[in-house]
């Protein structure tokens, strides 16, 4: 009967009785049951790396930018370096300033935003000379030379199977002309460093394009065509126009060209301009000032630019 009574009591009611008699509470089967559990977790882990062929990534990845966003970016530290350069360069003056503008300067500016010229007007002895001054132009020569360059290059290939030992010969004279060109571009760098330490050798090779036209009361006009840098004026060329015969001016003799003319003619025209106005010191001041305009429209063009793109 009492055995039926154990036989009869829940398991919860006979754990305690077993326990005091024992002295311990042992639960044999729970560790093994863990380690199990551990050991499935792991294996669960371990397959789910060995599945995908690499560590389970987080599901909040780094979000990439959009290409708008990284054009504004861009466009943000372009400003930021334009912005700079711009305050090295020289101070642009309003048309209605003249504070900046050197006392003997004989001209009036006229420099509206975002054009890429200046206007500059003058009467002298009853003539009327205006000129159009534009931004620094690339060099053409510079590219005409590397054309030029290239085709040498492709002449020598073509007859180095002719004859090896001219092309050889052809080489080292080539060389040593690029040897004697390079000490000279360093040499006049040097010199130019050395008249003044606020210009660079780029400086100095960067050119103001000029349209100078000079008119009187009546009859035909000057114009010339002419080039500014830190050095002085050059002419290009020299035209004739006759505003009664526009349309005859594309068929009529332009004459020759400048570098053609006789040096005592030169020599005369160039005094022609100088005392118009056209010296080295004006041509110092416009190649500061083009160049700082150009520095400064560039900036307007980037946040032109910049506001499209965020709009």
């Amino acid at each position: 009967m009492a055995l039926s009574s154990i036989v009869r009591m829940p398991v919860p009611a006979i754990l305690p009785s077993a326990i005091r008699l024992t002295g311990t509470q042992r639960y044999p089967h729970s560790s093994a049951l863990f380690c199990t559990v551990k050991h499935s977790n792991l294996s669960l882990h371990g397959s789910r790396k060995s599945k995908a062929g690499l560590p389970v990534r987080s599901s909040k990845s780094k979000k990439q930018p959009s290409p708008d966003e990284s054009l504004l970016r861009v466009l943000e530290s372009e400003i930021s370096k334009a912005a700079v350069e711009e305050s090295d360069g020289y101070t642009i003056v309003n048309s209605s300033s003249d504070e900046q503008v050197p006392k003997n300067f004989p001209f009036k500016i006229q420099d509206n935003p975002g054009q890429q010229m200046i206007l500059l007007t003058r009467e002298y002895k009853g003539e009327t000379i205006n000129v159009e001054v534009y931004t620094p132009a690339e060099d053409e020569d510079e590219d005409e030379d590397e054309d030029e360059d290239e085709d040498e290059e492709e002449d020598e290939d073509e007859d180095e199977d002719e004859d090896e030992d001219e092309d050889e010969d052809e080489e080292e004279d080539e060389d040593e002309d690029e040897d004697e060109d390079e000490e000279e571009e360093v040499e006049e760098g040097k010199s130019h460093k050395g008249e003044d330490e606020d210009y660079s050798v780029d400086d100095y090779e960067s050119r103001i394009p000029l349209a100078v036209k000079v008119s009187k009361k009546s009859g035909p006009s000057l114009e010339f065509g002419c080039t500014a840098d830190l050095d002085g004026f050059e002419i290009d060329y020299l035209s004739i126009k006759d505003p009664e015969k526009a349309q005859e001016d594309d068929i009529a003799y332009q004459g020759p060209k400048f570098s053609d003319l006789a040096e005592d003619l030169q020599e005369a025209l160039y005094k022609y301009l100088d005392i118009r106005g056209f010296n080295d010191n004006t041509a110092r001041f416009l190649h500061d000032y083009m160049t700082s305009k150009d520095r400064k429209e560039y900036t307007i063009w980037l946040k032109k630019l910049k506001k499209f793109v965020e709009e």
